[in-house]
């Protein structure tokens, strides 16, 4: 079939199937933990309150003090300063009493 030799059938599939494992070894090792992380920040998002002490990603931190849009978020980081920061940017979340 195909022109193939001897053996060659078994070889292609063989071929194939090295493949769709790789394929499966890179979804498992680089999508499904990103997708985890992504669900983890979406929930950390959709619980924020005010007084929540948040660190950002470059580990500024101060307390969470309201949305600006669906994008960027208020932080106070001493009285009467407040942050504009990206909702992406927010490391976690720290105790209360930290």
């Amino acid at each position: 079939m195909f022109g193939l030799a001897k053996g060659g059938h078994t070889q292609m599939i063989t071929f194939v199937i090295i493949i769709i494992v790789w394929i499966a070894i890179f979804y498992f090792i680089s999508v499904v933990p990103q997708k985890k992380r992504k669900q983890k920040q979406q929930a950390l998002f959709s619980d924020l309150k005010d007084g929540d002490v948040i660190v950002t990603i470059g580990g500024v931190r101060g307390e969470y003090a309201g949305d600006k849009d669906d994008q960027f978020i208020y932080i106070r980081v001493d009285k009467g300063v407040k942050l504009t920061i990206k909702r992406s940017a927010i490391g976690g979340r720290l105790p209360n009493n930290s």
